[in-house]
């Protein structure tokens, strides 16, 4: 059997396992990822879940709230529209967040990840 590489969720772990150690700071996955029967979609979709939000939700102590979009390493080849990577929902979740303040961040790579959580949550 051959074993599947998920090079996206091994650069997830590795940016939640450094993120967990900065004081002050509460980081969670949001699992929205992944093949759901019929049932079970409408299931989450009726109990809240969202299509579309960030990988990644940081807190800082004082309340205020990041979302971190990471994408599988080395796609995203102009860093200046990272955005055009992501999909339509991503995209509207992103809007709605960033109009409520919510700073979103998209990248590919894990120091690029810890720089601007770090950056922000200064």
């Amino acid at each position: 059997m051959t074993k599947r590489r998920h090079p996206e969720d091994d650069l997830q772990a590795r940016v939640v396992k450094t993120l967990r150690t900065m004081p002050g700071l509460f980081v969670f996955a949001v699992p929205n990822g992944g093949y759901r029967t019929m049932g079970d979609a409408m299931a989450l979709r009726r109990t809240g879940t969202v299509a579309g939000v960030p990988d990644l939700m940081c807190i800082r102590d004082d309340g205020q709230c990041m979302g971190v979009e990471l994408k599988a390493p080395g796609i995203i080849k102009n860093k200046d529209s990272a955005h055009i990577y992501c999909s339509e929902d991503q995209r509207l979740v992103h809007r709605k967040l960033r109009s409520l303040d919510v700073p979103v961040f998209v990248t590919d790579s894990h120091d690029e990840a810890v720089e601007e959580v770090e950056r922000w949550a200064q």
